[in-house]
């Protein structure tokens, strides 16, 4: 799902959904404060790519690479490793990016794990 036009909207529209379930919010997914912030970033670095077996262009744009995040912190972490995103994450407001990206480090298998959430927060809300 790139986050660009379209799909984009949607992305965000999403994880605004789910933010707004567990966190009990009424965020509108129009509002410019937050973005979708790219956990493996979108021009990742080759420690980064070590991390995803060389495959990371495969993971950029899956949901489970993504969470909101305040506009302002998310153009400061930019393209920083994990370890320093996640400092960002845990002062965030927004529950997913505070409480539910608690890894040692991003990689394919706890991507996996938390777009598996994802997939199970959006299932009770859209009862699919």
């Amino acid at each position: 799902m790139p986050t660009a036009g379209k799909s984009k909207t949607i992305a965000k529209y999403i994880l605004t959904k789910i933010e707004n379930q567990l966190a009990n919010k009424e965020y509108n997914y129009n509002d410019a404060n937050f973005t979708i912030e790219h956990i493996l970033p979108e021009n990742y670095s080759q420690e980064w790519s070590e991390f995803f077996s060389n495959e990371a262009d495969k993971y950029i744009y899956r949901l489970g690479n993504y969470v909101i995040l305040e506009e302002k912190k998310n153009r400061v972490i930019g393209n920083k490793s994990f370890f320093e995103k996640k400092k960002a994450y845990l002062k965030s407001q927004y529950f997913l990016a505070k409480n539910e990206l608690n890894f040692d480090e991003w990689n394919i298998t706890n991507l996996n794990i938390y777009q598996n959430k994802l997939a199970k927060y959006a299932k009770s809300i859209w009862k699919i």
